[in-house]
């Protein structure tokens, strides 16, 4: 039967219901609101897409593609003479070219959403999907794709994970984890995330190479998926490290499978699309049981058992942070095998690693959780602070105190996203930092440049720049044009200390008031203090220059017998 032929019946049975419901009387029957007839193709609004493949058949794809409009209100308008009816998909390369007819064509108004059912075969050469709005006229011009990987994980498993102070059971306390099986061999790998057991050896050729200027190749013949016979109840408990003082882990193979499902989600979620190019890989038990490394070589995230000095390497926020990494090589200028990265951009590499694990663990939880690496009871760093770890520098003025290691100046990143996700919540302040990263941050830059970077992304996102602004001023980057920044450096001489200020104002500081810790105040410019007896004090100064603007800065100091 023609549309054509539905078209009418629907408008006679219409109408015949309109004259029905007239004739009944005391009905208030209003007019039929006119659509604006449709007279031109639809342009791309489509501004975000995000898929999951939730079938676990090998080569077929179903679940839920989420998508998101520049304007929403303006796709769907019922005066518009170039509105979209409907979303069509196709298949497209890697490039994104579509080729062949549309596979799936979904109406418009059941929109965010597009549910691709399950059992949709993949055509070997489709690595996205490419998505176009439509009208009766035909397509829109220009259309968006998204990447989607494979996933294979047809079995759930059980297993222990954790350690002696924090244990669960994957399957009780925790969700089962996705596996695939294969006849009765159970294999480490659902598609989107494999996991490697190394049995404490190590990647000879990768650690023999001269550099590191190259990532390295994933090889899945010579780093296969862990592996093991099971049953229909597929059950791991290798593998366990344990000696007389309890157990380090019950089985780091468990927890990278789960961790690594759920980092892998927590981008779908916030990236729009796949972390990597590939499936995630990771490698547990790498090197010596003795060795304390983690690191993100470019096609791995490896991780070390460091017994016995800490549970694992392996938690939720390292998996996300050696991911993080990934990532950013893969969105933006910050790649390492194609540009020379400057110190500030290594730090900046390493902020947003962490900041990555603090959008997983909220991505899992719903809370937000500062403290990096907590899980593990080894190494940690704390993120809702300046200084985020012992001898992190206190402030941007500070810089030189860190010398070459780029890692003490993390906190000059993540406190400012701290304290804008107090006021923006966790996800816009992400998006933000992201964004910065995708268009902005350069290889050779600085971290002035990528505050100011965050900053220029604040206004295109409709935020307050000022408040990007005051938050980089608290760890002394300045973004303003008029104001000051507080600083001062010590001298000291057993309990007594010469106060140095170092301020900085636009124009000229009239006033300091200094707190001493102790009780003790003074309105110096470079005041001497003697402390009377040991202990630890927080040291502040608050300046105030001619234009009226103030600031302060603090600073912690112990003072030994």
């Amino acid at each position: 039967m023609s549309k054509a032929f539905n078209r009418t019946r629907l408008l006679l049975t219409t109408m015949s219901l309109t004259l029905f419901i007239a004739a009944c009387g005391d009905i208030d029957v209003s007019e039929p609101v006119d659509e604006e007839p449709i007279t031109s193709l639809p342009s791309n609004t489509i501004s975000r897409l995000a898929f999951r493949d939730n079938n676990a058949t090998s080569g077929q794809i179903g679940g839920a593609m989420d998508i998101k409009f520049e304007d929403a209100a303006a796709s769907q308008a019922q005066d518009d003479n170039s509105r979209a009816e409907q979303v069509w998909l196709y298949w497209a390369d890697s490039n994104g070219d579509e080729f062949g007819e549309p596979w799936q064509q979904t109406e418009v108004a059941e929109l965010p959403e597009i549910q691709i059912d399950g059992e949709v075969v993949v055509p070997p050469e489709a690595k996205m999907i490419k998505v176009y709005l439509a009208n009766r006229l035909g397509r829109a011009t220009e259309g968006l794709a998204v990447r989607f990987d494979d996933f294979i994980g047809n079995a759930l498993m059980t297993g222990p994970g954790g350690n002696e102070l924090e244990s669960w059971y994957y399957g009780d306390t925790r969700a089962k984890i996705s596996i695939s099986k294969r006849n009765d061999t159970c294999y480490f790998d659902n598609g989107l995330v494999s996991v490697v057991d190394m049995a404490n050896e190590k990647d000879t050729n990768w650690h023999s190479r001269p550099d590191n200027s190259a990532p390295n190749i994933a090889d899945d013949g010579l780093f296969p998926p862990f592996q093991f016979e099971c049953g229909v109840e597929p059950v791991n408990t290798h593998r366990e490290i344990s000696d007389e003082i309890g157990v380090w882990t019950y089985s780091t193979l468990n927890d990278a499978m789960y961790y690594g499902t759920l980092v892998y989600d927590s981008f779908i979620k916030y990236l729009g699309e796949p972390a990597l190019n590939d499936k995630i890989r990771l490698r547990v038990h790498y090197g010596a049981q003795w060795q304390d490394m983690v690191f993100w070589d470019g096609a791995y995230a490896n991780f070390a058992d460091a017994y016995p000095f800490q549970y694992s390497t392996l938690s939720l926020d390292s998996v996300a942070h050696e991911v993080a990494h990934g990532v950013l090589t893969r969105v933006s200028a910050l790649n390492p095998y194609q540009n020379t990265l400057s110190n500030d951009a290594m730090t900046l590499h390493e902020a947003f690693a962490d900041i990555s694990g603090v959008m997983v663990k909220y991505y899992t939880s719903g809370s937000a959780d500062w403290l990096h690496g907590g899980e593990n009871h080894g190494r940690v760093r704390q993120l809702n602070q300046i200084q985020t770890e012992s001898q992190a520098i206190a402030s941007f003025l500070d810089y030189d105190d860190a010398g070459d290691n780029y890692y003490l100046r993390i906190g000059m990143m993540t406190y400012p996203f701290y304290l804008l996700s107090q006021k923006w919540g966790l996800e816009p302040t992400y998006q933000a930092y992201l964004q910065a990263a995708k268009t902005c941050w350069s290889a050779d830059g600085t971290l002035t440049h990528a505050a100011n970077c965050i900053r220029q992304q604040a206004f295109v996102m409709g935020r307050n720049e000022a408040d990007v602004i005051n938050a980089f001023q608290t760890v002394k980057i300045k973004l303003f044009e008029h104001g000051v920044l507080s600083h001062f450096k010590m001298e000291r001489n057993d309990h007594q200390l010469s106060f140095i200020d170092n301020s900085q104002s636009t124009s000229e500081i009239v006033s300091w008031s200094w707190h001493f810790g102790d009780g003790v105040t003074s309105t110096a410019q470079n005041p001497v203090h003697q402390y009377a007896a040991a202990g630890e004090y927080n040291v502040s100064l608050t300046v105030t220059d001619s234009g009226g603007y103030q600031d302060t800065f603090n600073r912690t100091l112990y003072i030994s017998d």
